[in-house]
């Protein structure tokens, strides 16, 4: 009995530390195909086509900061991938995800909305 348990927990083990890698693997995948949230803001200003007013790296530093308190990490991500599709991204359709994204922050700022963060975010967006 001692034999299987010791071969069933080498084995959840091994398993898990495999799946840690593929996961892993997935994300440096993901991060190659996205571009970072201030590039695509400021090209978006670039091109006139941004909803951000005022500087990209403080709105994307406070949205960098609140996207797990505020379980917003997998819609960013979402919505940068989508954003980060096209060559531009002015040609991104992304009405979906971004509306997803603004959901989510808009309910967690509405209950901290004295956080630094969450008006940094009412700030930058008209």
């Amino acid at each position: 009995m001692k034999k299987i348990f010791v071969l069933w927990l080498s084995c959840t083990v091994l398993a898990l530390a495999g799946c840690g890698e593929i996961e892993d693997e997935i994300e440096e995948k993901i991060e190659e195909q996205m571009r970072s949230c201030e590039t695509l803001c400021q090209e978006g200003q670039d091109n006139e086509c941004s909803y951000v007013e005022g500087d990209c790296g403080t709105f994307c530093g406070a949205v960098e900061t609140l996207e797990e308190p505020a379980n917003c990490s997998e819609l960013r991500t979402a919505f940068q991938l989508c954003l980060s599709k096209p060559k531009l991204v002015c040609d991104a359709d992304c009405e979906n995800p971004q509306q997803a994204l603004v959901a989510c922050f808009s309910a967690y700022c509405a209950d901290n909305i004295t956080d630094d963060n969450c008006i940094e975010l009412i700030k930058a967006l008209p």
